[in-house]
């Protein structure tokens, strides 16, 4: 059956393409749509024939004397899956009216049928990242839990590598991300969807190379108009997704700091930052840097310098300010901090604290 949203959007639809009055009738002969509000959950006696009959009827003028609710038009079931679902009307004279009837009944069936498809695909997203959380989670697979995975047309046979995708300040819509998911899913059983609200996850069944990672983040890009990040874990056995994901979620940390990809396997410091307690973090970063951290442009200065491999002349251009300006700067931090960024033993001292910072 019909409801009411729904039967309202196709209203708004129908409307754009016909100046005529329209109403969708439920199977119970009630009105829940209509160009005429003041016609809403009235009773449509003439809709209701049509739900028994399945058939169209032309209403006259003499049935809008003998029938309840009813206007001169005509009235004609919604078909959906071989049931009636409903019943569309077009009040007007019948001679007029009639002509578009059948095109207004095909309108309106291939709009259920596309708003079927869009909820059983929503369905089968929820129902495939609750199964993900369930997953990794999970230390031993029980029946309901496979049966989820036959379900969901998920292959736990093959070994898993978690990809993270971070898009940030944008709206990843519907046909991007089903475009994007049908590149990624190409010859494969590769299983893509939103983790969060800035946050693609995908488990792929085989290694890929950095060049495919490379071409996944220059088509996100154009598409999205935005800079992304790419944190890429380890192939693992389908029992230890969980890995493979806390690899791509330290990867991932990295990778947005230059908006970059990074593959875990590639990490060295960062290993042995994430092992850190945070009281020690906080330590270490009160004795280096916490005198500049509520200083926007040092801390600015310090992330271009370490961005661009302290390349003073980058550094300067991606901030952007004259190169003068920068050294001057940088003298402010020594000053500020007594660990002067050109000497090799500060710059690291200053490079772990800001990595602290950022982690």
């Amino acid at each position: 059956m019909i409801q009411p949203k729904l039967a309202q959007q196709i209203i708004y639809e129908v409307r754009k393409l016909l100046d005529e009055d329209i109403i969708v009738v439920d199977t119970d002969g009630r009105i829940i749509a209509s160009t005429d509000r003041s016609r809403i959950g009235r009773f449509h006696e003439g809709a209701a024939l049509v739900s028994e009959t399945r058939k169209k009827r032309i209403v006259t003028e003499e049935d809008e004397q003998r029938w309840t609710g009813v206007k001169m038009g005509v009235n004609l079931p919604i078909m959906f899956r071989g049931e009636v679902a409903g019943v569309i009307g077009i009040t007007g004279s019948p001679e007029k009216v009639s002509q578009y009837g059948e095109l207004l009944r095909k309108m309106t069936e291939l709009f259920i049928q596309e708003n079927h498809y869009h909820e059983e695909e929503d369905w089968h997203t929820r129902s495939l990242e609750a199964f993900v959380l369930q997953w990794m989670e999970k230390r031993e697979w029980d029946d309901l839990f496979l049966n989820k995975a036959n379900v969901l047309d998920v292959d736990l046979m093959a070994r898993r590598q978690v990809v993270l995708i971070h898009y940030p300040d944008t709206l990843l819509l519907k046909p991007i991300l089903r475009h994007f998911s049908e590149v990624v899913k190409q010859q494969s059983k590769s299983i893509i969807l939103r983790w969060g609200q800035d946050q693609l996850m995908i488990l792929l069944d085989e290694e890929k190379t950095m060049d495919q990672f490379e071409k996944w983040k220059a088509l996100l890009e154009k598409q999205l108009a935005c800079r992304v990040a790419i944190g890429v874990g380890s192939l693992q056995p389908a029992t230890e997704l969980k890995t493979s994901f806390q690899q791509a979620e330290r990867a991932l940390h990295v990778a947005k700091l230059a908006s970059t990809i990074v593959l875990e396997r590639e990490l060295m410091l960062e290993l042995i930052l994430s092992d850190l307690q945070s009281s020690t973090k906080a330590t270490y970063m009160e004795r280096t840097i916490a005198p500049i951290i509520d200083d926007q442009e040092l801390m600015e200065t310090l992330s271009a310098l370490f961005t661009h491999n302290f390349s003073y002349k980058q550094a300067a251009e991606s901030i952007p300010v004259h190169i003068n300006t920068l050294h001057y700067r940088l003298k402010k931090i020594e000053e500020t901090t007594g660990l002067n960024p050109k000497v090799l033993e500060d710059q690291f001292q200053l490079y772990l604290a800001w990595r602290l910072f950022n982690a």
